[in-house]
């Protein structure tokens, strides 16, 4: 089983909400999802669906969202799918979409490593 990466980068949202505020307060109220603090970045996971990170206000790239979901296809190879909406200049915002593929790249060489382990 491997992993593959798709990045999905658009300026303006593939997310369903029109701005980075508007999605935070819908997924704050959203019933069932879970939100942590890690490293100032405001985590959100939605149970059994995808997983939030908004920035947190001093980064560069601020405001900006970004959206993980992870799926098995039928061939059991993973993908992971990250959708971003950013709100600041494009530059910035072009530089979270290159830490975007970094973190899918290292996603997925981490799970392949777990899958060639033997089991114990």
């Amino acid at each position: 089983m491997l992993l593959a990466s798709v990045m999905a980068w658009h300026a303006q949202s593939a997310i369903e909400f029109k701005t980075v505020a508007e999605a935070k307060a819908a997924m704050l109220a959203r019933p069932g999802a879970t939100s942590k603090l890690q490293d100032g970045w405001l985590i959100i996971n939605e149970k059994d669906g995808p997983i939030w990170s908004f920035t947190p206000q001093g980064h560069e790239a601020y405001p900006a969202v970004g959206k993980r979901v992870i799926q098995e296809g039928e061939d059991g190879r993973f993908s992971v799918l990250a959708l971003l909406l950013c709100e600041a200049a494009k530059d910035p915002c072009d530089r979270l979409a290159e830490s975007y593929k970094a973190l899918d790249e290292a996603m997925k060489r981490a799970i392949e490593e777990e899958m060639v382990k033997p089991k114990q």
